[in-house]
C-alpha cells in the first residue's frame, strides 16, 4: 500500500476547463468517460444534448489528465438561487478517482471563487458518499422522482 501511495504522490495531475472553441476537437475523448453518468439520466438528456449545452455555454467541460493519460471528464453549470450562486457538478466519469478527485475539487473551487460563487454542489447515487467522505461535502437531501 505504501508503494501505491508514493506513486500517487508523484502523479502529475492536470485539471483543465476546456474552452468552448476546443470542445469539438476533444469531445470524442471526453464523451466515453461521461457516458456512464449520462445513462443514469438518459430520460432527461443524451450525449448530444450535453455537447450542445457545452457548445451553447450553459455547461462547462472539464478533463482530468494524470501523467499524460486522460482519466476523467466532467461537466458543470452555474446555478442561481435567490440568495446565492453555486457551481453544480452535472456529470462526472472516469476511473481511479482517488488519484485525481482532490485536484479536481481544488480546480473547481478555484473556478467557483474566481466567479464569485458561494459553493459547489452535485447530485448522484448513494455510492458518492464513499467517494466524497474525505472532502468537505455534506449530504443535504435525497432527490426523489416520480414519472406521471
Amino acid at each position: 500500500m505504501l508503494d501505491s501511495m508514493l506513486k500517487y504522490d508523484a502523479d502529475i495531475i492536470d485539471v483543465a476547463h476546456i474552452p468552448q472553441d476546443h470542445v469539438d476537437r476533444l469531445w470524442a475523448d471526453a464523451a466515453p468517460l461521461l457516458e456512464k453518468a449520462q445513462r443514469r439520466v438518459a430520460d432527461k438528456m443524451d450525449l448530444d444534448d450535453v455537447l450542445n449545452d457545452i457548445r451553447g455555454g450553459s455547461l462547462q467541460l472539464w478533463m482530468v489528465v494524470v501523467n499524460g493519460v486522460l482519466m476523467a471528464a466532467m461537466t458543470t453549470r452555474i446555478v442561481s438561487y435567490p440568495k446565492k450562486k453555486n457551481l453544480l457538478i452535472n456529470l462526472i466519469g472516469g476511473y481511479e478517482m482517488d488519484r485525481w478527485m482532490p485536484s479536481a475539487l481544488d480546480a473547481l473551487k478555484e473556478m467557483a471563487k474566481i466567479n464569485g460563487l458561494s459553493g459547489i454542489e452535485g447530485y448522484g447515487r448513494k455510492g458518492w458518499e464513499k467517494i466524497l467522505k474525505n472532502t468537505s461535502f455534506v449530504p443535504v437531501f435525497t432527490n426523489y422522482e416520480m414519472e406521471i
